[in-house]
């Protein structure tokens, strides 16, 4: 068990600092969601460069949060450090299409919300949107238009490629993996208009039930945080060095405009 440790702790980067180490003011989830959520804002604007300042606000308030009181899963705060990447290289890049930079701000956006003590998240608004897709997918099924069908799939993953990180971190792992299989299911090929018709049915069941039953689930206590040792708090900063990266190269670049 504890070679098992070992590995997970390497392989995601993570460094443990005391207390002592990490002495400053402990700040509020509910302001980095505020951050988050002025991000999107700016992003929406098309503020593009007020937004690109805030992931360094970001990274410097969370370096600043206390997560001794947290018990969040390891799985999850990797979740959160894959979706800031996403964010911060969409806010930095010339190439990135408006569409696709709005989709992985607003997924950043959702992982922040999901990780409040809220019984109603943010990612639980976008049912509306994931059911319209569906819809739209029938629609494409009973048409027989295999470009339409092929574009309103593309649209529907779109959507749950945004909402799945925030999703993954509220509720149960088995009830992620069986929203991932339903994408997998359009792989398969050689299906009916029937199967095609039944799996979007199955699939509108089951997200209904998500988002009505939307509960907190435990997460598996082998990955839990645990922020206590003996003798003295320890603070487990996840990805600090990552996030400092950001801000070093930031400066870099500045240094040489």
């Amino acid at each position: 068990m504890g070679r098992k440790w070992l590995l997970l702790i390497v392989s995601m980067g993570i460094i443990f600092w005391s207390s002592e180490s990490l002495a400053k003011e402990a700040h509020s989830w509910s302001e980095l969601d505020q951050i988050a959520g002025q991000m999107l804002q700016f992003t929406k604007q098309d503020k593009i460069d007020e937004a690109k300042q805030l992931t360094s606000v970001f990274a410097d308030e969370l370096n600043e949060y206390s997560f001794e009181d947290q018990v969040w899963s390891m799985s999850a705060l990797r979740t959160l450090v894959t979706t800031f990447e996403h964010a911060d290289r969409a806010l930095t890049s010339e190439e990135m299409t408006d569409a696709e930079r709005f989709r992985l701000v607003t997924s950043f956006r959702l992982t922040v919300d999901s990780f409040l003590e809220n019984d109603n998240p943010l990612w639980n608004q976008m049912e509306l949107s994931i059911m319209d897709s569906l819809d739209r997918l029938d629609q494409a099924i009973s048409s027989n238009d295999q470009t339409d069908f092929n574009h309103e799939l593309n649209e529907y993953r779109s959507i749950y490629a945004m909402v799945r990180p925030a999703i993954q971190i509220t509720v149960d792992g088995d009830q992620v993996q069986t929203l991932d299989d339903y994408n997998h299911f359009f792989l398969t090929s050689s299906l009916t208009d029937r199967e095609l018709e039944d799996h979007v049915h199955e699939m509108r069941q089951s997200y209904q039930k998500l988002f009505h039953t939307n509960g907190k689930d435990e997460a598996d206590p082998m990955i839990y945080w645990v922020m206590f040792t003996i003798g003295a708090p320890v603070i487990l900063s996840l990805s600090y060095v990552g996030f400092r990266k950001y801000k070093a190269e930031k400066r870099k670049v500045k240094a040489k405009e």
